[in-house]
């Protein structure tokens, strides 16, 4: 392997989001092309990426697929934003789900959007959302993984599994995403650590700019997030690592009053964590350059048989 993947210090990776592979369209060709690079879990967007009808017929030929090939698969579920939330829709995603063999559902509350409104607040927001998740996650027969998303902060799920309070409820931690809300990532996984089910895997630089910071997402093994410290921190723990390849740039203007008004739990030590790590400057590799290199890593893994 090469001294990047060696500077990752990984697991075996257990999978990956569909999304990043070549054939995602088809989600048999996807299955067939993880199997031929070794690897046993395919996230899915959504059931209906298996069927668009959700036909129990259909769900069933990719769930035997799937079976043949070793491969086990989760899937997403949409967000939970209760502005944003059809509960039809979600009993329907999780019935399919069932049909499907999924192992794990995968969700989201919001979009960045979402915390930079007015009326209602996000305080509100994530308030009027507690009984929907609390509905979902009972009625789900499996895990759902609520990511560490760009819009919410660690601090913020944490209340959010306590009003929930309930064991399905898990969380996928996602580094590159905590530190767009200037969270020192390991200070954020520690918040977390328990809960944990799924780290995704993908890298970043944080940049500095004329009014603060970006995110400039990087090849694995170029960035700065401290993997080795993340899978040291979770070692004995029965975590599941997928690489999740992400597309978007952020800012975080931190110099502008008003949007660090709008985080309230930031602390000093977080936020100069965050800036030590950061560069002067740098660009962004094109998603699909770091989606090519993922899977030679993915390949490595499993070709190796060990850790890199």
């Amino acid at each position: 392997m090469s001294s990047a993947a060696d500077a990752l210090h990984l697991p075996p990776i257990a999978g990956i989001a569909a999304r990043d592979l070549p054939a995602h369209e088809d989600v048999v060709a996807a299955l067939d092309e993880l199997q031929r690079r070794g690897a046993g879990v395919l996230l899915l967007p959504s059931p209906r990426d298996a069927s668009p009808d959700l036909d129990p017929g259909e769900l069933r030929e990719v769930r035997a697929e799937a079976s043949r090939r070793g491969v086990t698969i989760e899937t997403g579920i949409g967000e939970l934003h209760p502005d944003r939330f059809r509960y039809d829709e979600k009993l329907a995603l999780l019935a399919a789900g069932e049909v499907l063999g999924v192992t794990a559902y995968h969700t989201s509350f919001g979009v960045l959007a979402d915390r930079f409104r007015t009326d209602p607040t996000w305080e509100q927001q994530r308030a009027a959302g507690v009984a929907g998740v609390r509905s979902l996650v009972e009625r789900a027969e499996r895990p759902l993984v609520l990511r560490t998303h760009e819009e919410m902060t660690t601090f913020e799920l944490c209340r959010l599994v306590d009003q929930v309070d309930h064991p399905g409820l898990r969380v996928g931690f996602s580094p590159v995403n905590v530190i767009t809300r200037l969270e020192d990532p390991l200070s954020a996984l520690e918040r977390i650590a328990d809960l944990v089910r799924t780290v995704f895997v993908d890298d970043a630089w944080v940049v500095r700019t004329g009014t603060g910071l970006a995110r400039r997402l990087r090849r694995l093994g170029d960035g700065d997030l401290p993997w080795r410290a993340i899978v040291d921190r979770l070692a004995d723990r029965p975590v599941q690592y997928i690489l999740d390849i992400h597309r978007a740039e952020f800012d975080m203007p931190l110099y502008d009053a008003t949007w660090l008004g709008h985080h309230s739990d930031l602390t000093v030590q977080e936020l100069v964590a965050v800036l030590r790590a950061s560069r002067d400057a740098g660009e962004q590799t094109p998603a699909s350059e770091r989606a090519a290199w993922a899977l030679e890593l993915l390949r490595g893994h499993h070709r190796e048989g060990e850790h890199v």
